[in-house]
């Protein structure tokens, strides 16, 4: 796949063109041009940091097509499964989706025990950009699985790849990123308000079922998500630098 150059002048990676491919290949409402330099942009640093290649999932909820479906699209697999929407799930135009914690919810179609990907046991994260703070679950599983579970509400709930409570720091109910990373069996980074915080975290096993976004199991949540990033364990600067892109590209999107 060659790269293109944009009508401005600049480049559109092989990546980005994919991703609005597939859009147009389902018939999906395409954001504007503005977007797609953001999303553009958001993937060539990524590529440049080392972290794309990392990457099993990229959700871009947060976009101006003005309908929920090209956020279906995860930009690290084009041609992989869509997400899918379950329930009464919103979209709010260049914020992303919301859940009511009812029975709304994103299914990434995402399973570390099945499918080939960069996550694995002892190397993984999964960040969210959360656009509004709800209540219930951010991420989790639609099994009964126990070893994957962010909640927006609790300071304690809070799991990657392993069975106890990341502890009472941990608290995800801010705006932007939130999340944690994993690169070695008996710790983990969260990340939450801007901070990166490092604690005892023994993985006991991977999770068994696909990854959700707003669900785990039986209990939902009514957060609003702008973006969701899932694959393998990152370095401290690429963490830090995620942080960064999200607050950039939500601050594109705001001015779109």
């Amino acid at each position: 796949m060659s790269v293109a150059q944009d009508k401005r002048g600049g480049i559109i990676l092989p990546q980005t063109k994919a991703l609005f491919e597939r859009a147009g290949d389902e018939g999906f409402d395409l954001p504007s041009y503005d977007c797609k330099l953001a999303i553009n942009s958001d993937i060539s640093v990524q590529m440049a940091a080392g972290i794309f290649d990392k990457s099993d999932r990229i959700f871009y909820a947060a976009n101006d097509s003005g309908s929920i479906n090209f956020g279906r699209i995860s930009a690290a697999s084009p041609a992989g499964d869509l997400g899918s929407i379950h329930g009464s799930l919103a979209h709010a135009n260049k914020q992303g989706i919301k859940g009511n914690g009812t029975d709304a919810y994103f299914n990434s179609l995402f399973d570390t025990s099945s499918d080939p990907s960069n996550y694995s046991l002892n190397s993984a994260h999964i960040y969210v950009s959360q656009y509004f703070v709800g209540t219930g679950r951010l991420v989790g599983l639609d099994t009964s699985g126990s070893f994957l579970n962010f909640n927006a509400a609790s300071s304690v709930g809070q799991k990657l790849n392993g069975s106890v409570n990341l502890g009472t720091a941990a608290n995800f109910a801010v705006t932007g990123t939130v999340g944690i990373n994993r690169n070695n069996s008996t710790q983990v980074q969260f990340i939450t308000g801007g901070t990166i915080t490092t604690t005892t975290a023994v993985s006991d096993s991977l999770p068994n079922g696909d990854i959700t976004i707003l669900r785990n199991d039986s209990n939902y949540g009514s957060s609003g998500i702008s973006l969701v990033r899932i694959g393998s364990g990152l370095t401290d600067v690429q963490q830090a630098l995620i942080i960064t892109l999200d607050a950039a590209y939500m601050l594109k999107m705001a001015a779109l």
